[in-house]
């Protein structure tokens, strides 16, 4: 990773956390565990289906770009 990419990638890790965060249900006094539960629950149903589907998409872009291996006859 190129230090521009790792720059973006703590920016937008930030932004995410913000707004994580600020959807959060913290209990009172949160311990490092509940808040790792409620941080895991989030990114599981917001940030890594948007990441699979990100990477899937590429993929099926980039296997329709190939051309088809026909037989040569």
């Amino acid at each position: 990773m190129t230090p521009e990419q790792t720059r973006k990638l703590k920016e937008y890790s930030r932004a995410i956390a913000d707004i994580l965060y600020t959807e959060g249900e913290l209990d009172e006094k949160p311990t490092l565990e509940s808040i790792e539960k409620i941080i895991q629950g989030q990114i599981q149903q917001h940030v890594s289906p948007e990441i699979a589907a990100f990477f899937l998409r590429n993929q099926q872009e980039q296997q329709q770009a190939k051309p088809e291996n026909s037989p040569v006859h």
